[in-house]
């Protein structure tokens, strides 16, 4: 009877450990830019797609919204999501700071 329990809690912890993501399309309403956002429930992981770069993020949860924060070599991106209406705001770090805001979209993941 022990290892039939013992089973069952081993396979039950080993489905939770599959990390369940949620996927955002976002689209500005200056330009028209499509970004694409990922993030891995229950971590401070996702990532950030837009044009040619995809690079890894660090996600963090808040009340009534998610920030996506960016880091490569070229710039620092910061996605602002807010909740329920996914409305997002973008700040870009370069040489010259420019900001976006649009509207996101959930995907089914």
């Amino acid at each position: 009877m022990k290892k039939w329990m013992i089973a069952a809690l081993v396979a039950h912890v080993a489905t939770g450990a599959v990390a369940q993501q949620r996927e955002f399309v976002c689209i500005s309403d200056i330009d028209g830019t499509e970004y694409r956002l990922t993030r891995l429930e229950g971590e401070q992981k996702g990532s950030v797609k837009f044009g040619d770069t995809t690079g890894d993020a660090q996600v963090f949860p808040g009340l009534n919204n998610m920030t996506f924060i960016l880091a490569t070599e070229q710039h620092v991106m910061t996605f602002f999501v807010k909740s329920p209406d996914l409305s997002y705001n973008l700040s870009i770090r370069r040489p010259v700071l420019q900001n976006d805001r649009g509207q996101c979209t959930e995907t089914g993941a």
